[in-house]
């Protein structure tokens, strides 16, 4: 009996943490490495959401969402 509610509890355990969202959940965004882009996070994995005309991709200090902070940014 005690080993059955054993096991029960490490299943349980075990289905939690793997259903826990991670860092890489879909709909996250980024700025790449070059701070040249912004990025978006679907199930396949990072893509281009917008290009930056030079180095100025940053993240918001209210909502911690990147953006280009430059005048000319085209949206794909």
């Amino acid at each position: 009996m005690l080993a059955r509610i054993f096991l029960t509890t490490i299943f349980l355990i075990a289905g939690l943490a793997s259903a826990a969202p991670t860092e890489d959940c879909p709909g996250k965004y980024r700025c790449n490495a070059l701070k040249t882009a912004v990025e978006v996070r679907d199930v396949i994995g990072w893509h281009l959401a917008a290009q930056c005309a030079a180095a100025t991709c940053e993240k918001d200090a209210h909502s911690d969402v990147p953006y280009c902070h430059d005048s000319a940014v085209g949206n794909l």
